[in-house]
């Protein structure tokens, strides 16, 4: 094997020994798994279970899919830097404490959303699950990257997109 690849082997050992970093890329791969689950079936469940009317649904799926996962990236990034960022290891499991928060709000939101019978009710649950779902991502992004080494950040930024898109999607 050549010097680079060693080298590139030696980077993706570090990034796939390191615990904080593995477990955020896994976590945010669960998340876009399951936005995207959302956004598959959301419609339908919305007017085959909930007999919605297929304007109306598509109308209120529209707006919350466009609006709550960018409110909630808003309002993630703008509440980590007011708890005071990640820099560090005490700021960094402060913010993700608060991801976790923001994560089991959205979880158990979910329950709520097969528990009701409108199609209003479900979809203003729904934007409240993205809102929180759009939340972790700020501070999951950030943190994930800024637990590896500066050297290999370039290879842990890419190697978190290919597990986004085995897993997430």
């Amino acid at each position: 094997l050549s010097s680079a690849m060693v080298g590139y082997l030696k980077a993706i050992w570090m990034l796939v020994t390191n615990i904080t970093y593995m477990s955020i890329v896994f976590s945010l791969s669960a998340l876009y798994f399951v936005v995207t689950g959302i956004q598959y079936w959301a419609t339908d469940y919305l007017e085959s279970e909930l007999n919605g009317n297929e304007k109306v649904v598509r109308g209120q799926f529209l707006l919350t899919s466009a609006t709550a996962p960018v409110a909630g990236v808003i309002f993630g990034g703008w509440f980590v830097e007011q708890i005071g960022g990640y820099k560090g290891k005490a700021q960094r499991r402060k913010a993700l404490g608060w991801c976790l928060v923001f994560g089991v709000l959205a979880s158990v939101t979910a329950v709520f959303v097969t528990a009701v019978d409108d199609t209003w009710e479900a979809t203003a649950l729904l934007w409240v699950l993205l809102f929180f779902g759009g939340a972790v991502l700020p501070g999951g992004s950030g943190i994930f990257i800024s637990v590896i080494p500066t050297n290999i950040r370039t290879i842990g930024s890419s190697f978190a997109a290919i597990v986004f898109n085995l897993f997430g999607d």
